[in-house]
């Protein structure tokens, strides 16, 4: 595993004056739209093509690398290519369609701007390439909103692996039981109530601003919905 930024005397410096109450949150499928099914079969008409595209490179173990940051996409085409002889543009094309496809979840975002109304601190750990995640900052101004970002491409390590989370905290300044953590997956959810995070399964921005409020985080009927 690489140095991982910020260990050492920044993050303690931040650990000694520990947030109580936080909000940490994913990013694909929270904040932002990811759907790869449907990225695919935007992609190619021909079902049975996407579904030969969609399994190399969605849903294959170098996916994964990308996101921790083991490959980079020119490294990821070309095994792409190895195991499924297309076009190297065409590798190409589908990743731009899929950095195209993260888009802003507005009832997301209308919740972030609440919680950040509320004077809540906002963090962001997802698993991401780096230059996916500046991507998306270049293109999109409601991150201010968030006081920081640990991204799995930075720093060599993925959700659910517990090291991540730990890391996450130090760097934050954030105690397990003072932090609620918002994941679409439940493999993260459970790795991060297994650390003692209050965490939340999202499946919708209105039904996660009532556990939100029902955490104390936002006031008890302020949910637009």
């Amino acid at each position: 595993m690489r140095e991982l930024p910020g260990r050492g005397k920044a993050v303690q410096s931040r650990a000694m004056s520990v947030i109580r109450k936080v909000v940490i949150f994913d990013l694909g499928g929270v904040v932002v739209e990811w759907n790869p099914q449907a990225v695919v079969a935007g992609f190619c008409a021909d079902a049975a093509l996407a579904a030969a595209l969609f399994a190399n490179v969605f849903a294959h173990p170098d996916w994964a690398e990308l996101d921790r940051g083991g490959l980079d996409d020119v490294a990821a085409i070309g095994r792409m290519q190895a195991r499924l002889p297309r076009p190297a543009g065409e590798y190409e094309r589908l990743l731009r369609a899929a950095d195209d496809s993260l888009r802003p979840r507005p009832e997301t975002v209308a919740l972030i701007e609440r919680l950040a109304a509320q004077g809540v601190p906002l963090f962001v750990l997802s698993n991401m390439p780096l230059e996916r995640f500046r991507m998306l900052r270049a293109r999109h101004d409601f991150w201010t909103r968030f006081r920081d970002f640990v991204i799995s491409g930075e720093i060599g390590l993925l959700k659910p692996q517990p090291a991540i989370f730990e890391y996450a905290l130090a760097r934050f300044g954030c105690e397990p039981q003072g932090s609620v953590f918002i994941d679409d997956h439940e493999a993260n959810v459970a790795a991060a109530q297994a650390l003692g995070m209050a965490a939340l399964l999202f499946r919708g921005a209105t039904s996660c601003a009532a556990q939100l409020e029902a955490l104390g985080l936002l006031p008890h009927g302020s949910n637009p919905a």
